[in-house]
């Protein structure tokens, strides 16, 4: 995953929270870099000081450091998507303390070298959850992370996927009913 350290995916005050086009239009100078590079992803950051994670491609992201699941807080920049929130009730029920706040590039990169970060990942509708293997910038380096197949995010997607196929019972509130309008045929 290449680190964006100078493009924007989106502003404050804009639509950022919102799943619309225009949000990703931005990131296809990105995109095209990243593909140069051999990488598949981009990590951005926030507009104003390139320095906090918002959000990979289109998609919430996540790390698991000093055991516990921390996702960027809520602002108007980043998506408030079903499936982040479902793997935090998930998370929290399963056990898990959950932080939601702001994380600093360096303070990821710091956490990845002595590895108090062990797994990172991503989610969103399509994707459910995608782990992360390593992270890189412009200057080359690689950080790469202890489990790129990390217990937690595997466990949470398989928890997930088991409830929307129906295989194990949803949390309440995360079902309702549909009555069916089917009419026979005359």
């Amino acid at each position: 995953v290449y680190i964006e350290r100078e493009e924007i995916r989106c502003a404050p005050g804009g639509v950022g929270s919102a799943k619309t086009g225009g949000n990703y239009a931005s990131s296809l100078r990105s995109y095209q870099k990243i593909l140069s590079l051999g990488l598949d992803q981009t990590l951005w950051l926030d507009a104003l000081e390139h320095k906090y994670i918002e959000e990979m491609s289109g998609m919430n992201f996540f790390a698991v450091m000093n055991g516990k699941l921390v996702t960027p807080e809520l602002t108007d920049t980043i998506l408030d998507g079903i499936t982040r929130k479902s793997i935090i009730e998930l998370a929290r029920s399963g056990g898990f303390e959950v932080e939601e706040r702001k994380i600093s590039i360096h303070e990821l990169i710091e956490k990845i070298e002595n590895k108090t970060c062990t797994e990172a990942f991503v989610c969103g509708t399509a994707a459910v959850i995608t782990p992360i293997s390593s992270f890189s910038d412009d200057s080359g380096d690689v950080f790469k992370l202890p489990e790129e197949d990390g217990k937690i995010s595997l466990l949470l997607k398989e928890k997930l996927i088991h409830i929307q196929a129906g295989r194990e019972k949803a949390p309440k509130g995360w079902n309702y009913p549909v009555r069916s309008f089917h009419k026979e045929p005359s």
